[in-house]
């Protein structure tokens, strides 16, 4: 841990003793030439101009009172210095760069001089023993606060993708019936907006909406955290990929929510809390109709309703707006109409097909017996769109209730590795792609599959218990819109939530000319930003 910290700010917390001899007490990083160092290169030197007993160097954090030891050692006296053994806090000496000395001040607790020094200036201090040290590396600190926020931001991660792979086997069990009917969600803005809610729930329906968000036991802290870390990663505006991530909640002037729910929303989420009159309906309509037009960029137009505005205390929104540009575009002039099928192997049409020759990375996935192929967006490969092609035989509602057990994470794993091993034989992966254009767009009332995912009490009037928010109040309806363009540039998409070993001597022919699944996904942190079935040719 502190081999990789570049830059160190070491800070003194010293203790006068008052009656014992002074002394100066020289502080600097042991050097090759030193005599004891030819056995421990892992040892400070403590160089002093009188001889004197040993002392004692307490090492303590900086979150810790100055007078708690955290790690310790006693000094072993020498004529003329003291040396000790590498604390367990050390990795190197070496590992050490003493900054300039840049201040000195007084600690409130122990009233005693801290200072700030650098390897090229030894900084001499009168002193008497016991000499007590608080060592304060900040680069290192920052590493050991980003360790903890990356294990935050893994840890609500995973927990959003396992809700929505979840939710994306729950759709497609809604979707079986009706063997030629495309759709599309969006996972993450269900997720979003849904954690918003549980910052105002309490009792079991807290409970519920943290076990159905798969965010069990994370308590405020990490979860704010990540979900700022998650929304910093969504918000990308480059010339490749645009990702917009909003939530806004809009509340009735006439029944204020809870200030305090408002201000861990505002401030900890970034959210948007805006007072409306939904007694004016139509005004408060078309207000909101044009914020969610705004942020989708048109893709969603009237999405709400005047009469979804009766008798609505708090309406919660959320968007997730994505527009990419295939890394390798397809050519228009390559683009045949050509027959799509179903399931059964009969025709319902015809599509664009698009085509291109490539080097693509696929990989072939037993858990749920699919190849998958990565069509990456943009140049900096943090967007991609894995197109998953079930084995014939195979049924795509069995793929998408398979995926819970594989996971985003393993899948993208496989591929990387499968990258690298291509990148190490000097080998690429020469793939035929035909993948058709498609427009698809999906309504959703998502009370049903939620209450299924065991999200109950918060839709049950006199079970909800969301007081943190206002008094008297339950989830009447959540729904979800949500729209997806796929061409030759690249994916356009908007979601609104309210409320085998393969022979490849040759190049690999992807065909998508019948029933095949998606995700879009943001590759560093695995999150699911959408997802879908294309069945049939419209």
């Amino acid at each position: 841990m502190w081999l990789l910290a570049r830059v160190f700010t070491v800070t003194l917390l010293v203790t006068l003793c008052h009656g014992a001899p002074q002394q100066t007490l020289k502080f600097a990083p042991a050097t090759s030439s030193d005599e004891t160092q030819s056995n421990n290169t892992d040892k400070l030197v403590f160089t002093t101009t009188t001889a004197q007993s040993p002392g004692q160097i307490v090492f303590a954090t900086d979150d810790a009172p100055y007078d708690r030891s955290i790690f310790s050692t006693t000094a072993n006296f020498y004529p003329e210095r003291y040396d000790f053994v590498r604390p367990p806090i050390f990795a190197s000496a070496k590992a050490v760069n003493l900054q300039e000395f840049a201040r000195s001040r007084i600690d409130p607790v122990t009233s005693s001089p801290i200072v700030s020094v650098n390897a090229s200036k030894s900084l001499s201090l009168p002193l008497g023993p016991p000499v007590f040290a608080t060592l304060r590396a900040e680069a290192s600190q920052q590493q050991m606060a980003s360790k903890q926020e990356d294990e935050y931001l893994k840890t609500i991660a995973k927990g959003a993708e396992e809700f929505g792979l979840e939710f994306l086997a729950k759709i497609s069990d809604e979707h079986k019936p009706v063997p030629r009917r495309s759709y599309m969600v969006s996972p993450l803005s269900v997720w979003s907006l849904m954690v918003l809610l549980t910052e105002g729930a309490e009792g079991n329906t807290f409970k519920e909406l943290q076990n159905t968000l798969r965010i069990n036991n994370q308590n405020p802290y990490g979860l704010r955290l990540a979900y700022r870390q998650i929304k910093q990663r969504l918000n990308v505006a480059t010339n490749f990929v645009e990702v917009v991530s909003y939530q806004a909640i809009f509340t009735d002037i006439h029944k204020p929510v809870q200030r305090d729910f408002e201000d861990i929303i505002e401030r900890e989420y970034q959210s948007v809390l805006t007072p409306v009159n939904f007694a004016d309906v139509n005004t408060t309509f078309v207000r909101i109709n044009d914020e969610i037009d705004k942020t989708t960029k048109g893709l969603l137009p009237h999405t709400i309703l005047p009469q979804d505005l009766i008798d609505v205390q708090l309406l919660m929104i959320s968007t997730l707006y994505f527009k990419g540009k295939w890394k390798f575009p397809f050519e228009t002039i390559n683009t045949h109409a050509v027959p799509f099928h179903d399931e059964d192997g009969q025709i319902t049409g015809n599509v664009q097909m698009m085509s291109q020759m490539g080097s693509f990375t696929y990989v072939f996935v037993p858990g749920i017996d699919s190849f998958v192929l990565e069509l990456p967006y943009g140049e900096a490969n943090l967007m991609s769109m894995l197109a998953i092609l079930p084995r014939k035989g195979t049924k795509l509602n069995t793929v998408m209730n398979n995926l819970r057990n594989v996971g985003i994470s393993a899948i993208l794993q496989q591929l990387a590795e499968e990258e690298r091993a291509a990148a190490d034989d000097g080998v690429p992966n020469e793939v035929e792609v035909f993948l058709p254009r498609f427009t698809t767009q999906s309504h959703f009332s998502l009370r049903y599959i939620l209450e299924n995912m065991g999200m109950i009490d918060v839709f049950q009037p006199h079970y909800a218990n969301l007081t943190k928010i206002a008094k008297d109040i339950f989830v009447s309806s959540i729904f979800q819109s949500s729209r997806i363009i796929v061409n030759e540039d690249g994916t356009e998409a908007a979601a609104l939530a309210v409320a085998s070993l393969i022979n490849k001597a040759s190049p690999v022919r992807f065909y998508f000319d019948r029933p095949f699944a998606y995700l879009i996904v943001e590759k560093s942190a695995k999150l699911l930003l959408f997802a879908g079935e294309i069945k049939s040719h419209a």
